[in-house]
């Protein structure tokens, strides 16, 4: 009996201490989760861009986003370079900027101005912290479904919406679809980029003939069709059904 009070008594005194651990524990934790912040690590964020100050492409959104380029929709890696135009602010890849310059005379693909150019690493970063907001009036989308709406947007980036009754041009190049809109406009629908090269290019175009589709482009005059869609991404072709 003797022998065995020591040991009861030790671990009497093993679980008072354990017991006293773990409510210090628990005392040095927020009672309010709310309160909690997690601590940031010891390796830099790369630069996040606000879309209310950055990006020309969207309407006003609440929070953080990534800045985009206005006709792709793609999020824009400013190692690699952003043009903007100082009109608008619209944002771009340097690649989508040569297409406008190829295609659209070098105009912006949302408010038609000239004056585009590639931003410094400075002016990217006021941008990024809001210093120089976008004028929003003239970086929105349009979706003209008008004859003289059509003719209004011509150089612009627009959302139409149509079926895809078959395929147009020659067989050679780019992969080229005949659309008509519910109104029956006609348009020559020309996907291009990587993804419209070779096979992958001609099997996109041939799952599109005869769909109803909602798509984006850049509306250009065409000389067989009045009117030319041309979209560089196959995620510009936003819904597909039929």
């Amino acid at each position: 009996m003797f022998r065995v009070l020591p040991l009861l008594l030790l671990a009497g005194l093993m679980v008072l201490v354990a017991l006293a651990l773990a409510g210090g524990s628990r005392a040095s934790r927020p009672l309010d989760p709310r309160h909690h912040r997690p601590r940031r690590g010891g390796v830099a964020d790369g630069p996040a861009f606000d879309d209310a100050a950055f990006s020309g492409a969207a309407g006003p959104t609440a929070g953080s986003q990534a800045a985009t380029d206005f006709v792709t929709g793609a999020a824009l890696d400013p190692a690699h370079g952003i043009v903007r135009c100082d009109d608008c602010r619209a944002l771009y890849h340097p690649d989508t900027a040569a297409l406008l310059a190829d295609h659209n005379a070098g105009r912006c693909a949302s408010c038609g101005g000239t004056r585009l150019r590639r931003l410094t690493e400075a002016e990217v970063r006021r941008a990024a912290q809001g210093a120089e907001p976008p004028e929003r009036d003239r970086a929105l989308v349009p979706e003209p479904d008008t004859p003289e709406a059509y003719a209004r947007a011509l150089g612009r980036l627009v959302t139409v919406r149509g079926t895809v009754v078959g395929r147009t041009g020659p067989r050679g190049g780019w992969p080229q679809l005949l659309l008509r809109d519910e109104r029956g406009t006609a348009f020559r629908v020309v996907l291009v980029g990587d993804d419209a090269r070779g096979l992958r290019g001609r099997a996109l175009a041939d799952g599109l003939i005869g769909s109803r589709v909602r798509l984006r482009g850049l509306l250009l005059p065409d000389e067989a069709h009045g009117l030319r869609l041309l979209v560089p991404d196959p995620s510009m072709i936003l819904e597909a059904s039929g």
